[in-house]
């Protein structure tokens, strides 16, 4: 593996914007430095085929297309053989965190949300990475630059993507990695989190950021990304000046190339090829607003928006035949979590995503404010409106304000888990635990910790008391527990209808406590607190998948002129 924490890969510098000015990893090169940069980066554009090369490609198509015809008529022994050397192939990793939050909570119907975190790695572990993508000339385990939280509803009705900025400054919790290297709690951006313990690490500190409960995972790096593209095909983008992305810069151990070079002219462009999907993946530095991870986010959105109605409209979703294409090309590409181990389990669950519609799937990203300690370079959640937007994620509350279902945030997010086996174990005795209960509000509301307590005991639970007030409000509400009592904080908290982002497991604790915060301002059912349907807050770069409108907007540095575009440098 290669690529660590270089200036450029583990802080980006959101207001990178000029080839010309000085940077954190030294002064950058300006644009007649590019060759010499990709050179010493061992990078480069793979040539075109020639005529000879295209022909023997659709050959092999051809060739390829009959066999799978004729995998579905061989018997029902060889399609054994066949998708079980396909789940023999498919790659997992774990959860590398030392706390999951328990799974999303079930509605009605006993149906419970989807949370699928999707990353995607600058990992170079090999020389076809290297070849697709910037520098190449360090070694390190990589870092997650895309992570994207897939949220589909419980009753599958409605979807939405949350992007995280890589450059959001965080607590990263302590994880262990796949060698059983044990790392501890950190404070940086949570890109670095896949080099403490891979998708499963980035997974934890999602969960830990958000609040939202990740239900599953998949992880795909440069060459994997090609692929993928390669067997979709092309997907229609819009930009609104012409761009080249030449991102390089200059520190004591040389030049490293670390733009995408996407070299494409003003307007739209139906079919982007697999280089150029990458491309278009990992701009940064050229788009708008900032030359940062939230003009590539918007960038990312725009594709994958195009990417589904492509999919809708070519009958992929709805053709067996289509799916098990991809399956099998997703399974050469992605590394999945342990859940989702089985070629059945990946059909499975796209035949749930296909009934979402298009107008029913929202994009948004994270609203963020500059990082006081690096406002250059980082960012930290907009302390009201980041945790409005993970409320209703985690709460299964639709981001759209279609009415063709009920809102969620008295459904889906607040109905108790389906009853319990008969042979699973009983539950605590209500009265048998004690349940503190602290006015975290900072003196906002009075007398609530006591009215709270009256409330549990009211539930059952009557060895509640009042504990000590913190000096400090409290933004959130949480409910702390050891792990000793899980199953008791869990009573608690079905009995409250509070989220699973407020459960939080503590090797500190020493009881089941409850810290009332100002997102509670009274009563004792957490459901009446929860964001309404459609409530995006600004500043989420909201944008619904069934709108092509807009065009990615070039910052003026990246922009060339005239009608010829620039070549790409030779090697």
């Amino acid at each position: 593996m290669c690529c660590p924490l270089s200036p450029e890969n583990g802080r980006s510098g959101r207001n990178a914007q000029s080839s010309s000015s000085t940077g954190r990893g030294g002064q950058e090169e300006p644009w007649g430095g590019r060759a010499a940069a990709r050179k010493a980066a061992g990078s480069g554009r793979r040539g075109r085929p020639g005529r000879a090369k295209a022909t023997g490609r659709k050959r092999i198509l051809k060739y390829t297309a009959y066999g799978s015809a004729g995998i579905l008529v061989l018997g029902a022994g060889s399609a054994f053989a066949y998708v079980s050397y396909l789940n023999g192939n498919i790659r997992t990793s774990h959860f590398a965190g030392d706390h999951k939050l328990p799974p999303p909570k079930a509605d009605a119907s006993g149906h419970t949300p989807l949370n699928i975190l999707l990353i995607g790695t600058d990992t170079r572990s090999s020389a076809e990475d290297c070849a697709l993508g910037g520098s190449c000339d360090e070694s390190g385990p990589g870092n997650a630059d895309v992570e994207i939280i897939l949220h589909v509803s419980a009753d599958r009705s409605n979807a939405s993507m949350l992007s995280i900025p890589r450059d959001t400054d965080t607590d990263i919790p302590a994880c262990t990695g796949s060698n059983g290297t044990r790392y501890a709690p950190v404070h940086y951006i949570i890109n670095s989190s896949f080099g403490r313990g891979g998708a499963g690490c980035t997974e934890a500190a999602v969960e830990q950021l958000t609040g939202i409960s990740i239900t599953d995972t998949m992880t795909v790096d440069f060459s994997g990304v090609v692929k993928m593209a390669g067997a979709v095909g092309g997907v229609p983008v819009c930009l609104a000046q012409n761009i080249d992305d030449n991102y390089v810069y200059r520190d004591k151990t040389g030049l490293h190339d670390q733009g995408s070079h996407l070299i494409l002219a003003a307007g739209k462009h139906i079919v982007l090829n697999s280089m150029q999907s990458l491309e278009w993946l990992r701009t940064r530095h050229a788009f708008a607003p900032d030359g940062s991870d939230i003009g590539r986010a918007d960038a990312q959105h725009m594709y994958l928006n195009s990417l589904i109605r492509t999919l809708r409209s070519n009958g992929t979703v709805t053709d067996p035949g289509k799916m098990l294409s991809l399956a099998q090309s997703a399974i050469k590409s992605i590394i999945f979590s342990d859940n989702l181990n089985s070629v059945t389990k990946l059909l499975g669950l796209a035949d749930q995503l296909k009934g979402v519609k298009t107008d029913r799937i929202e994009s948004v990203t994270m609203p963020y404010i500059a990082d006081p300690k690096n406002p250059t370079a980082w960012l930290v959640p907009e302390p009201v409106k980041a945790q409005h937007l993970f409320s209703m994620i985690a709460n299964d509350i639709p981001l759209d304000g279609s009415t063709a279902s009920p809102a969620a945030s008295a459904s889906a997010s607040a109905t108790p888990s389906p009853a319990p086996s008969k042979s699973a174990t009983p539950p605590p005795a209500k009265g048998s635990f004690t349940v503190t209960v602290v006015n975290a509000s900072g003196g906002s509301f009075d007398n609530r910790a006591s009215g709270m307590v009256t409330a549990l005991k009211g539930l059952g639970f009557t060895g509640s008391k009042v504990g000590n007030s913190p000096a400090t409000a409290a933004k959130t509400s949480t409910l702390t527990y050891p792990a000793a009592l899980k199953a008791q904080a869990t009573e608690v908290a079905t009995a409250l209808h509070l989220t699973a982002g407020a459960l939080k497991q503590s090797a500190d604790a020493t009881g089941v406590t409850l810290d009332i915060g100002l997102d509670w301002p009274s009563g004792d059912d957490f459901r009446t607190t929860l964001p309404k349907q459609g409530s995006v807050p600004t500043d989420s770069h909201a944008k619904n998948a069934d709108d092509n409108s807009g065009c990615m907007n070039v910052m003026p540095n990246y922009q060339w002129k005239g009608s010829t575009p620039p070549s790409q440098p030779k090697l």
